[in-house]
C-alpha cells in the first residue's frame, strides 16, 4: 500500500526546502514546474522534469511518473508543484477542449488514476508527497484545483488522508519554517505542528503503517 500525502502551502513557505533533510539518494523526486529546488546542492538530487521528458509536457510527466512507480526505485517520492499537473494542461489545451469540458475530465481523470496506482499498486511504505498550492476558501484551507465547478466534483482534500501545512512561523526568532497538521489518521503524530524536516516526518508515516 503505497501512501500518498499532501503538503500544502503557500509560494515561499517551505515546501519545497524541505526536500533538502533528504539525502539525494534517499528521494525522488519529479516537478511539475521549475526543475529546480531552492537550495544548493540540489542538481545531486533524481530530478525528472519536463525538461528531461522526451515530450516536454505534462503528459509526458505524467508517464514518467507511472513507468517509474511500476518498477519504483525509492521509498520516497515527491512531485513538486503538482497543482502544474492540473493547470499547465488546462493551458495547453484547445478552446474547444477547454470550452466543452473535455480536458477537465483528462485532468481529473490522470490524477485519480494516479492517486489509485499510489494507493494499490505500489509497495507497502512508499510515500508519495504532492507538494501543492494551497487557497483559503471562506476559511477552510484546501489544495488549488481549476476553480470551484471542478473542486464541487473533485473535493480535492478528500483525497489524502494525510495533509500538512507549509508555513512561515514569524513569532520566533529568527523565522522558523514549519509544518502544521491539518489531517491525520487518528494519533499518527504526538503535535500539532513541529519544524518542516520532511525526513522526520517522513518516518513517522511510515512507522504508522
Amino acid at each position: 500500500m503505497g501512501i500518498p500525502v499532501a503538503i500544502v502551502g503557500k509560494p515561499m513557505s517551505g515546501k519545497s526546502y524541505s526536500i533538502k533533510s533528504f539525502a539525494p539518494n534517499e528521494v525522488f523526486i519529479f516537478s511539475a514546474l521549475k526543475g529546480t529546488l531552492p537550495f544548493k546542492g540540489f542538481k545531486e538530487y533524481k530530478i525528472v522534469s519536463l525538461k528531461t521528458v522526451p515530450e516536454h509536457s505534462i503528459k509526458g510527466l505524467y508517464n514518467a511518473i507511472f513507468n517509474e512507480l511500476k518498477n519504483p526505485t525509492s521509498k520516497t517520492y515527491i512531485i513538486d508543484d503538482s497543482q502544474f499537473l492540473m493547470s499547465n494542461m488546462w493551458a495547453h489545451a484547445s478552446k474547444d477542449e477547454q470550452a466543452y469540458g473535455r480536458v477537465y475530465f483528462e485532468i481529473s481523470k490522470l490524477w485519480l488514476d494516479l492517486l489509485d496506482f499510489i494507493r494499490n499498486s505500489l509497495p507497502d511504505d512508499t510515500t508519495v508527497y504532492f507538494m501543492h498550492h494551497v487557497v483559503d476558501d471562506e476559511g477552510e484551507l484546501k489544495m488549488q484545483t481549476l476553480g470551484s465547478a471542478m473542486e464541487e466534483k473533485f473535493q480535492m482534500n478528500g483525497n489524502f488522508d494525510i495533509m500538512l501545512l507549509a508555513f512561515k512561523d514569524d513569532t520566533v526568532t529568527p523565522p522558523a519554517y514549519k509544518f502544521k497538521v491539518l489531517r491525520q489518521p487518528e494519533e499518527m503524530f504526538l503535535g500539532t505542528e513541529n519544524t518542516n524536516n520532511l525526513k522526520a516526518w517522513d518516518k513517522i508515516i511510515k512507522q504508522y503503517y
